[in-house]
């Protein structure tokens, strides 16, 4: 009996406090400011950075999806495919990223570069 209080006690405690941390992760993001445009230009100041390896397939369809005022960055990745071509024509800046040290994730690392 003892053992079933507990457990019961614990759960409303556990559930108590997500409820709060819910709560407060609400209230603080509500305290953003929303993202307007410049009055003088119609265009945020956004850039995106990709990191892309192979991408070729999707990296065109990826780069269109953005509004026509934010900067598109494409991190190539080492790819052997028409990657770089296509996000060049399709209107993204290409970079291509450093080769990777030893002991080094290829995702992170374009990132990083990118940035």
């Amino acid at each position: 009996m003892l053992v079933d209080t507990l457990s019961i006690w614990t759960a409303i405690a556990v559930g108590l406090l997500m409820l709060g941390l819910f709560w407060w992760t609400r209230r603080n993001y509500t305290k953003f400011e929303e993202l307007k445009p410049d009055p003088k230009s119609d265009a945020l100041d956004v850039t995106v950075i990709i990191p892309a390896r192979n991408e070729a397939r999707l990296i065109g369809d990826c780069v269109k999806s953005f509004p026509s005022g934010v900067r598109v960055i494409v991190m190539n990745d080492g790819s052997s495919d028409a990657t770089a071509k296509i996000a060049r024509d399709t209107g993204a800046e290409v970079f291509d990223a450093p080769r990777l040290k030893r002991n080094t994730m290829g995702k992170p690392s374009a990132c990083f570069a990118g940035v």
